[in-house]
């Protein structure tokens, strides 16, 4: 009789999770000494400095050697960028090259390794496959030669794409896993989800992405089970079918759990306004533009703030003082979670709850990088106003704060703030979560 294959959870099935955090400190021993002579001290101290040294540099050795075979270790992964001139004329915000840029740094954030990048222009994509065949055998040919199990593309595939694509790379038989650019940023997020409410959004998202994938994703689609009867007997319920019915009643359930905390969250917010009073101002940007940084030097807050992508998912909430914001000196600060060009539909319908925090909020500090690049900040700044409106809270009082301003020199910073206030109705500040340089010197 053929095994039962259990239902695995696509939220405990996901990516091998980020490198554990490593231990680096020294500690050497201490021993209770009697007083010694000047010159016995001299020596004891010198003899205790020198193994301390040593001690040091045998730790410093091993974590080298730790970080190489973590490195090592890592699953190795190829990208594959197509630019589709017809399409992405209009839409696209950034280059081919910028969006692989970004895609190599959600795959590290991942825990993967980029061993290769494969791009192709086309007018239109293929159906069955997304790229060309020429570009098929190639990627198929890179992924061999360099031992990777791991595609990514920088789009979002059909789930036949998917299928006909790891089928084209040498299938199941080869450990053949083809991902996309949603399923990456799906599986950082889950990574990244701490808390409850963050994980059972995460899990709502996961099954909205792979419920259409079930197909590529169960391999016992003919086995079938139950019987009608007498007069009644034939082909039961198949395996897929039951699959799809326990995920849809998954989903439904956690859309009930997110319901109640959709309300949960709104009650907060309408005592938070009735006990506290103050108006509430919601930090937006780009992932990694510094907003859990700058809400820790604003209110003192101990917030997570990582040089990382999607380090913050659950919103965080302090009273802070903004000398000179023309809305009030001291307001509700709320730390949100970082917008991405192409963000999946599946998290922003998950998030609901959590975005509600923008979109009930008096006024947006829109966060941006000032170190980075001119083109690639407005590129970053137009993906955030396209969530932002997505939500529906386009429209709302909107300040701008150029962050990292320690990194840009002067000259740097004048022309970022030209260049962000021409010929639009916004305000900017410029501040550095790292060096203290806030409102209070921006003069709003």
């Amino acid at each position: 009789m053929e095994q039962q294959t259990a239902f695995v959870s696509p939220f405990t099935a996901r990516c091998p999770s980020l490198l554990r955090n490593e231990l680096s400190s020294f500690r050497p021993s201490v021993r209770a000494l009697r007083p010694p002579s000047a010159g016995a001290a001299r020596v004891s101290h010198d003899k205790r400095a020198i193994r301390m040294s040593e001690g040091r540099r045998e730790s410093a050795e091993e974590r080298l050697s730790l970080r190489v075979r973590r490195e090592q270790e890592r699953e190795l992964c190829v990208l594959v960028g197509v630019d589709v001139t017809a399409r992405d004329a209009q839409r696209r915000l950034f280059s081919i090259d910028e969006s692989l840029q970004e895609l190599t740094r959600l795959a590290e954030t991942a825990g993967m390794r980029v061993v290769s990048v494969v791009t192709q222009q086309l007018a239109v994509p293929f159906n069955s496959t997304y790229i060309g065949t020429g570009k098929v055998v190639e990627v198929r040919q890179q992924m061999e030669s360099v031992g990777c199990h791991t595609c990514i593309f920088d789009v979002e595939l059909s789930p036949a794409q998917q299928r006909t694509l790891e089928r084209e790379f040498g299938g199941e038989a080869r450990g053949i896993k083809v991902l996309d650019r949603t399923a990456l940023i799906l599986d950082i997020f889950a990574q990244h989800a701490a808390t409850r409410e963050g994980q059972l959004q995460v899990e709502l998202a996961l099954y909205q992405y792979r419920l259409p994938r079930l197909t590529r994703m169960w391999t016992h689609l003919e086995r079938q089970s139950g019987a009608g009867g007498v007069g009644l007997r034939g082909p039961g319920e198949t395996q897929l079918e039951v699959d799809r019915r326990m995920i849809n009643s998954r989903v439904n359930k956690l859309k009930k759990q997110l319901e109640s905390v959709r309300a949960h969250r709104t009650r907060a917010r309408q005592a938070r306004k009735r006990n506290v009073g103050l108006p509430v101002v919601a930090l937006i940007g780009y992932t990694n533009s510094g907003k859990s940084s700058l809400l820790n030097a604003l209110s003192g807050a101990d917030a997570l703030a990582a040089n990382a992508l999607f380090a913050t998912l659950d919103p965080t909430t302090r009273r802070a003082k903004l000398d000179g914001l023309k809305l009030s000196p001291e307001v509700l600060l709320t730390d949100t979670v970082g917008f991405v060009q192409n963000l999946p539909t599946q998290l922003v319908a998950a998030f609901r709850a959590t975005l509600e925090e923008v979109v009930d909020a008096d006024m947006l500090v829109h966060v941006v990088d000032g170190s980075e690049d001119m083109q690639v900040l407005k590129s970053k700044m137009e993906a955030v106003e396209r969530v932002v409106e997505q939500i529906g809270a386009g429209g709302k009082p909107t300040v701008v704060a150029v962050n990292k301003a320690d990194l840009v020199a002067a000259e740097g910073v004048a022309k970022v703030k030209e260049a962000i206030e021409g010929g639009s109705t916004w305000e900017s500040v410029v501040v550095s979560a790292k060096t203290g340089r806030d409102w209070t010197s921006s003069g709003l």
